[in-house]
């Protein structure tokens, strides 16, 4: 080049200086260290003679990315989240950053097994459902460059359909559901009148969900499930694919049916099917079967009962009162009756359950009783009701009854 000293370019003596003094220090660099990298640069820009020399150049070069030290790259946490709308997909947000103590960071690229999925320092990227392993890769102004990974688990949630929406065994006497499809989260009137009929004749005994099921049946039929409060919700149409409720999935409409409407139909579906031919074979009040009978045959306390008549103190009559419940559009209640007590009496339809020792009223669609009363006869003479247990189910919610 056309600088020299002695003959020898100054771009090799400035380097061969660079080197020995990078090579004695550790970084920061001392000042004549910076000033020797810093005539390298300057030199470089006068006329580039180191250029056209690839020995010096190599040298310079080397100089210069001793003096650059590389920068850090931190992927963030690693991730589990869950593919909320059931697509198989998730957007997940990437939270990257980079930190160089000599200079700064010029680019953030995210690759997964090698291709590239993003740029930049915190973009959302769609991930499939599985495991991903993901390398952030930072380089700084110097062309240095470091890399660290993140783990992303995308899982698959699918909700719970209610039971109602769901194939049941066959219930004798109940109607079956084949007019229906299940599991599509929505609740149509013959699955509302087959769950009901399950529940009073103990086929089933989850109460809250035969009224939580006629209650989505009235503000619209389709539903998703809200993890949070742990119940079925009215969903907007279409219903989310997960079952899941997520912001906007509930339905904000006015409901579809009048309770009066829904038990209007419901009692003409009972007339039109096996399942009101049944109820007219459930055990009325005073019959064999709601005294405790069964199959004909008297249960083991039999005997007592026919020793004591209506009038005699080992009889009570129980009110349950049920709760006011401005608004509701399905009410139904259960009273548990403990060993030793016979059902002798059953008011507004109630009916017994033997294989839970339950009677069971409603569902009512509107028209709700005050108070439903229950006469029993202690067969031991143990006049003590504190075996006995109600609980009324309000659009699906359980609440105990205090007994009087």
């Amino acid at each position: 080049g056309s600088f020299g000293y002695e003959g020898i370019p100054i771009s090799y003596v400035t380097a061969l200086a660079a080197l020995a003094l990078v090579g004695s220090e550790e970084y920061p660099f001392s000042g004549p260290t910076e000033n020797a990298i810093s005539a390298l640069v300057a030199m470089q820009d006068l006329d580039g003679s180191w250029d056209q020399e690839p020995y010096h150049t190599a040298l310079a070069v080397r100089a210069l990315w001793e003096h650059n030290q590389p920068p850090t790259a931190d992927a963030g946490a690693d991730q589990e989240v869950s593919d909320t709308d059931g697509d198989g997909f998730e957007d997940v947000s990437l939270s990257g950053s980079g930190s160089d103590i000599d200079g700064t960071i010029e680019s953030y690229v995210w690759t997964e097994d090698g291709l590239e999925i993003a740029t930049g320092a915190t973009p959302t990227v769609a991930l499939a459902v599985g495991e991903h392993t993901i390398d952030l890769t930072v380089i700084d102004d110097g062309g240095r460059w470091d890399t660290d990974t993140v783990a992303v688990l995308v899982t698959e949630v699918i909700c719970p359909p209610i039971p109602a929406d769901t194939m049941q065994p066959a219930c004798p006497g109940c109607a079956d559901c084949s007019c229906a499809t299940c599991e599509d989260r929505r609740v149509e009137l013959c699955e509302v009148i087959g769950y009901a009929c399950a529940w009073m004749t103990g086929c089933n005994d989850n109460l809250a969900d035969m009224t939580r099921a006629a209650y989505l049946w009235i503000v619209g039929e389709f539903y998703c499930w809200d993890e949070a409060q742990e119940n079925w919700f009215p969903a907007a149409f279409p219903p989310p694919a997960s079952g899941c409720c997520e912001p906007g999935a509930r339905s904000t409409a006015e409901p579809v049916a009048s309770p009066h409407t829904l038990g209007d139909r419901v009692k003409k579906a009972m007339r039109a099917t096996d399942f009101g031919r049944h109820l007219k074979k459930l055990p009325s009040a005073g019959s064999n079967a709601a005294r405790g009978e069964t199959g004909g045959k008297p249960d083991p306390v039999a005997p007592a009962k026919r020793r004591h008549r209506l009038g005699e103190p080992r009889v009570r009559t129980l009110p349950i009162s049920i709760p006011a419940a401005p608004g509701a559009s399905v009410v139904a209640l259960e009273c548990r009756v403990p060993e030793g007590w016979q059902v002798l009496e059953i008011s507004d339809g109630g009916v017994w359950d033997g294989l839970h020792r339950k009677v069971k009223w409603g569902p009512f669609f509107g028209d709700l009783p005050r108070t439903v009363l229950l006469q029993v006869r202690s067969v031991r003479g143990n006049m003590n009701v504190a075996g006995f247990g109600a609980t009324v189910s309000v659009d699906g919610v359980n609440q105990s009854i205090q007994l009087e």
